[in-house]
């Protein structure tokens, strides 16, 4: 019974740790498109 208890908790962690992960990927994935349009609007409003 133990074991499972803590195999649970495991998975739990390692799920929380990949969700976290692919997160943070999102986030810098996201942040690096809006950056690219940004600077493909500023040079579009400098023509």
């Amino acid at each position: 019974m133990n074991n499972a208890v803590s195999y649970a908790m495991d998975s739990q962690v390692i799920f929380q740790m990949f969700f976290s992960i692919v997160c943070i990927a999102a986030a810098i994935g996201v942040s690096i498109l809006v950056l690219r349009f940004m600077r493909k609007f500023i040079d579009f409003l400098l023509q």
